[in-house]
Parts: C-alpha cells; sequence; structure tokens
C-alpha cells in the first residue's frame, strides 16, 4: 500500500459498524474508537466487536477469564506486550492485527533513489482458530467478517503475478491501486553495493 492506498482502506474501516480501532489513551491506557482520522505506519489492532469481549491479562501473563468492562470508555493494561504501540490482549480471535509500511519497515535502507517509489509490505493478519481447544473456537461472525475483508481485498487490488511477489511459499501478494502503479512503472537499476 502507499498512503492513497491506506486512506482507503481507512475509510473501509471507518465506514464498518463492526470494526473499533483500539488506540493508546494516555501511559498504559488504550480505548476502542470506532473510526480514526488517519493511520501512521505501524502496527494496529482492529476489534471485531461481534467476535467478543477483549480479554484483561493479568500482570503475571496468564488470562483468568475476566474481560475489559467497556472498551470505549478504555482500561489500563497490568501487563505490556512486546510491542508498546498495540494493547498485548494475548491473541484472542476477535482481533485482526493490522500493518502498514507504505514507506518501508522500519530499519531498512532506501533501494530506490526516490523514497516516493519504495513500498513496504503492509499486511492483516489474524489468530483464527489457533486457540480453539483451549479457548474455544472463533465467532462465526469473525470468521464472516476475515472472509469479507480477504474478498475486499481481492476486489480492490491486484494479485502480483509470482516473479514480482518473489514468493517462497504458496500465498498470493496484493497490491492496492496505488502500490500497484507504482510497482508496475519502469525503474532504473539499482545501484551497486
Amino acid at each position: 500500500m502507499t498512503p492513497r492506498d491506506v486512506r482507503l482502506v481507512l475509510a473501509w474501516l471507518n465506514a464498518d459498524p463492526d470494526i473499533a480501532f483500539l488506540v493508546p489513551d494516555g501511559p498504559g491506557r488504550w480505548r476502542a474508537s470506532r473510526q480514526v482520522p488517519e493511520l501512521p505506519d505501524g502496527t494496529h489492532a482492529l476489534w471485531h466487536v461481534p467476535g467478543g469481549p477483549l480479554p484483561v491479562i493479568e500482570a503475571d501473563g496468564q488470562w483468568l477469564g475476566r474481560t475489559v468492562a467497556d472498551p470505549f470508555r478504555g482500561w489500563t493494561e497490568l501487563r505490556r506486550g512486546g510491542d508498546p504501540t498495540i494493547p498485548w490482549l494475548g491473541d484472542p480471535a476477535c482481533i485482526i492485527h493490522m500493518g502498514l509500511w507504505p514507506g518501508g519497515a522500519p530499519l531498512t535502507k532506501p533501494r530506490v533513489e526516490d523514497p516516493a517509489d519504495q513500498i513496504g509490505t503492509s499486511s492483516f493478519s489474524w489468530i483464527g482458530n489457533q486457540w480453539a481447544a483451549t479457548r474455544g473456537p472463533a465467532s462465526p461472525a469473525t470468521s464472516k467478517w476475515w472472509q469479507r475483508l480477504r474478498r475486499w481485498i481481492q476486489r480492490e487490488g491486484v494479485a502480483l503475478p509470482e516473479h514480482i511477489a518473489r514468493l517462497r511459499r504458496p500465498m498470493r501478494t496484493w497490491a492496492f491501486p496505488d502500490a500497484f502503479a507504482v510497482i508496475m512503472r519502469p525503474q532504473p537499476p539499482l545501484p551497486a553495493e
């Protein structure tokens, strides 16, 4: 995705009544928000509200069955996760992670002369039924939402040919429209290292 594509994704997510963004609300505090005005580069946590409540992870890292009383009013986390940009919730099936890196992932050096021609790999990820045996299966509503997201990406995006995506495993890489235009634009050769 390019920044223009990120705006397209943001408009789609902001219009979805079943999605809430988990955003910082002060040191160690988080809250759910139905809409956000922008999405900076980084990792974002999306809560599929019909998928179930948000778990409270205790200070010792355990989940004892407690849930956040009102995510829209906010809560203070008892245990921080490894990524300080999103709340640590123990990977419940009601959370979709979105990594946005339109300018390239952090700590990567540009490989093109014009940084505007560099596009990082953005992603959506979902745990699905990974915890089905211990916490119960994912909500059917979240499974349906995940399939709807996939169909929307396929409708809005373009599947990259394998030689461009440089895939090492059997999966497809999709580019949103503006990113696809940049990818397909003729590029000068990379400088010798």
